[in-house]
C-alpha cells in the first residue's frame, strides 16, 4: 500500500485506471489533485458516487463532496449505494473502456468502506486479467476525540451488529476451527462486543 501523505515511492508510474470514492473529506481526492507532484498518470479515473453520502442538507459539506467536478481531470462517474456494494461490480461490469483489458489499476481506499473496497478487490481478482494493483491510502489530517480515545469513536455508539462482507461467506464455522483476526485500531469496543459474538476458538491480535 502507498501512503500519500508523503512521498509517492512506488515504481509503478503510468495506470490504465485509478478508482477513486467519492467524500467530503479533503483527502477524498488527493490522489487527483497531487497526481502531477507524484509524477504518475491515469488513463481512466472512475469516482464512485453515493448515494447515501450525496444526499447532504449541508450545502457546504456537498460542495466538498462535489469538489471532484472542479479539479483539471477528466473523470467518469460510477453512482453506487453504500448500503449495497454490489450495484458498483454491476456498474463496472457495464462499463467502457472495459476494465477486462487492463494490466495496472490503483485502488485509492481512503473513503471506501471496508465492504467495498473488499468486494471491489475480488471483483478484479475473479472477473479480470489485471495483473497489478497498487493501494493507495490518505491519512485524515487529524483525529478529534472530545472524550477521549476509547469514548469517543463513532462506531461505539448506538446498537451494534455483525455481518459478513458481501461475497466472502467463508465456511461453516459449526464444523470448523473459529480463528479472530483483530487489526488493531480506536474501536476497543468494537473488538470485545465482535469477540463476545463469535466466540472464537483462537484470536490473533494485529
Amino acid at each position: 500500500m502507498q501512503l500519500l501523505n508523503g512521498k509517492y515511492q512506488n515504481g509503478m508510474k503510468e495506470y490504465d485506471y485509478v478508482l477513486v470514492a467519492c467524500g467530503s473529506d479533503y483527502r477524498a481526492y488527493q490522489i487527483l489533485r497531487r497526481s502531477k507532484d507524484f509524477g504518475i498518470s491515469f488513463r481512466n479515473v472512475l469516482v464512485f458516487d453515493f448515494e447515501e453520502r450525496r444526499d447532504c442538507a449541508d450545502p457546504m459539506v456537498l460542495k466538498a463532496y462535489q469538489s471532484y467536478e472542479e479539479l483539471a481531470v477528466d473523470v467518469k462517474r460510477i453512482t453506487c449505494s453504500i448500503s449495497d456494494p454490489s450495484t458498483c461490480v454491476k456498474e463496472l461490469e457495464n462499463f467502457e473502456p472495459n476494465l477486462h483489458d487492463a494490466s495496472a489499476l490503483a485502488l485509492d481506499i481512503s473513503c471506501f468502506t471496508k465492504p467495498y473496497f473488499f468486494c471491489i478487490l475480488k471483483y478484479l481478482k475473479e472477473q479480470t486479467k489485471i495483473n497489478h494493483v497498487t493501494a493507495l491510502y490518505t491519512e485524515p489530517m487529524s483525529y478529534v476525540f472530545s472524550r477521549g480515545l476509547f469514548y469517543s469513536y463513532h462506531s461505539t455508539s448506538g446498537p451494534l451488529s455483525i455481518m459478513e462482507i458481501p461475497g466472502f461467506p467463508g465456511n461453516d464455522t459449526r464444523t470448523t476451527t473459529k480463528t479472530l483476526v483483530v487489526l488493531l485500531g480506536f474501536d476497543g469496543e468494537l473488538t470485545s462486543f465482535i469477540t463476545e459474538e463469535m466466540a472464537p476458538n483462537d484470536t490473533i491480535v494485529v
